[in-house]
C-alpha cells in the first residue's frame, strides 16, 4: 500500500494513502500549494483529493483532506493525553464565546483568500466542536465559500491529535451533494489520525 511522508519540526510521520486518495499532481498540486500558502497560522503537511476529481478543469472541487500542524508549535514536544486535555478544556467555554471564536476563523480565512485572489471572497458557516475522545478532539461543520456569483457548500469534519509527540490536524472535506454526514467525515478523519506513526527515514 502507497503511504505519504511529512516532516513536523524533526519527526518525520507516514501514513498509508486513505482508498480512492491521490496526492495532488500538475494544476492540482499549484492549486494545492496555493491554498497551503493563505494559511497564517498553520502548516500544510500534507493535501490529499479524491483521484477521480484530479485533472478536471477547474479543480478537484470540494473533496479532499488536508493534513496541517500549528506554526508557532512545530517545534514543541507534548503528547496526545496533553494535547487532547489541552482541547478538551478549550471545548468546555460557554457556547457563545466559542462560536464567536470559530467564526472570526472564518472571517480571517476569507481576508486571505480574499488577499491572495485579488477579489472579495466571502466564507461563512457553521463549524462548531464536537467532542474529545481518546485520539481526537473533533470539528465539525458546513463552510460555504462564495466570490463573483459563484458559490459552494461544503460539509467538514477534523481531527486534532498528537503522533510522536507533535500536534497534527487532518480536516476531511466533502461537497453537501456527497450525501455524507458530518460524523462519516469526523470517522474518516479520525481513521487517518489512527493510521499515522513516526518514520525512521
Amino acid at each position: 500500500m502507497e503511504s505519504i511522508y511529512f516532516a513536523v519540526g524533526d519527526v518525520i510521520l507516514s501514513a498509508p494513502l486513505p482508498d480512492g486518495y491521490c496526492v495532488p499532481q500538475g494544476d492540482d498540486k499549484s492549486l494545492a500549494d496555493k491554498l497551503a500558502s493563505l494559511d497564517r497560522t498553520s502548516f500544510t503537511l500534507a493535501t490529499l483529493i479524491r483521484c477521480d476529481q484530479a485533472g478536471k478543469e477547474g479543480g478537484y472541487g470540494h473533496d479532499f483532506i488536508v493534513i496541517k500542524t500549528p506554526r508557532r508549535k512545530l517545534w514543541i514536544t507534548t503528547t496526545r493525553d496533553q494535547i487532547l486535555q489541552s482541547l478538551a478544556n478549550q471545548m468546555g467555554k460557554p457556547d457563545s464565546e466559542t462560536a464567536e471564536e470559530m467564526d472570526s476563523a472564518l472571517k480571517e480565512a476569507a481576508s486571505d483568500v480574499s488577499d491572495i485572489a485579488s477579489k472579495k471572497v466571502h466564507v461563512e458557516g457553521e463549524v462548531r466542536p464536537r467532542g474529545v475522545d481518546g485520539i481526537c478532539a473533533y470539528l465539525g461543520g458546513t463552510v460555504s465559500v462564495s466570490a463573483e456569483g459563484i458559490s459552494g457548500t461544503s460539509l467538514m469534519g477534523s481531527c486534532t491529535t498528537g503522533v510522536g509527540g507533535k500536534i497534527v490536524t487532518i480536516y476531511v472535506q466533502a461537497p453537501v451533494s456527497s450525501n455524507q454526514s458530518v460524523e462519516q467525515l469526523m470517522q474518516q478523519a479520525r481513521n487517518l489520525a489512527g493510521s499515522i506513526g513516526q518514520s525512521s527515514i
